[in-house]
């Protein structure tokens, strides 16, 4: 991480300020894009520098006061659901419930998918039932009843207990920088780095039998053992991207 003055402020470049921070430089660029929304601070200077690379410079001070807001406990959630905590809601429930669009929950799906293969919790708990597992719906007696009109097409396949899902709901609440409630949280802890992707990778080829590249999901497998917790193919695609970044900024800089 490259730390320098400029304007009388100790500062660092975008790339820096995500590993300063523990976003990823693919978040942190999402970050910036949308300042208003996630109270990303604006950069001391921009410079543009050789092969027209542009590079943003944050103020290490204003990237601490960024980290404080993030760590600011979440406001109590609003109550969502005031039935039986053994009652099992569908993804369809829980969407209305907590304001979830049903393309984002399906992401959230995709992302858990390794982890419950392993029987672990992903970026959403392991489901309560999952009719492809179980051979079927559950009983009737057991749905939430949200009073929601039936729907044409298939089923849900996968339900959660109240008491399972409404604690990871009250959760994804936390605050930006500029005090605003409803963000999505994030899981404390170390975020994987480009050299972690480049040990596991090597690892992955060091096995017997692996002749051909690791997809994502296998590497996304690997990161998860390693840190202990999910690490999502969509994690794994942005460690990639970011691999690439690198190694263009590193070729221009040689120029």
């Amino acid at each position: 991480m490259e730390i320098v003055e400029k304007r009388g402020r100790r500062v660092t470049d975008s790339i820096g300020a995500a590993e300063y921070v523990g976003l990823t430089p693919g978040t942190q660029r999402v970050y910036a894009h949308r300042r208003d929304e996630y109270g990303w601070p604006e950069p001391v200077e921009t410079e543009t520098v050789r092969g027209g690379v542009v590079r943003h410079w944050y103020a290490l001070d204003d990237l601490d006061a960024f980290k404080q807001a993030r760590a600011t406990p979440p406001a109590p959630p609003e109550t969502i659901w005031d039935g039986p905590g053994h009652a099992l809601l569908s993804a369809r429930d829980i969407s209305v419930l907590a304001d979830i669009k049903h393309g984002t929950w399906k992401v959230y799906e995709r992302d858990s998918a390794s982890a419950w293969a392993r029987g672990q919790d992903g970026y959403l708990p392991l489901p309560t039932w999952d009719t492809k597992i179980q051979g079927g719906p559950p009983p009737e007696e057991e749905l939430a009843d949200l009073g929601l009109p039936n729907q044409p097409g298939p089923r849900p396949t996968r339900y959660w207990r109240a008491e399972v899902i409404l604690p990871w709901l009250a959760s994804r609440t936390t605050r930006d920088a500029a005090g605003r409630p409803g963000r999505q949280g994030r899981r404390s802890g170390p975020v994987p780095k480009v050299g972690d992707l480049e040990e596991a990778l090597k690892r992955l080829a060091g096995r017997a039998g692996h002749t051909s590249p690791p997809t994502n999901a296998e590497i996304a497998a690997e990161l998860s053992e390693q840190f202990e917790r999910e690490v999502s193919v969509r994690s794994v695609m942005r460690l990639k991207k970011h691999q690439r970044d690198q190694a263009d900024q590193e070729q221009a800089s040689a120029t």
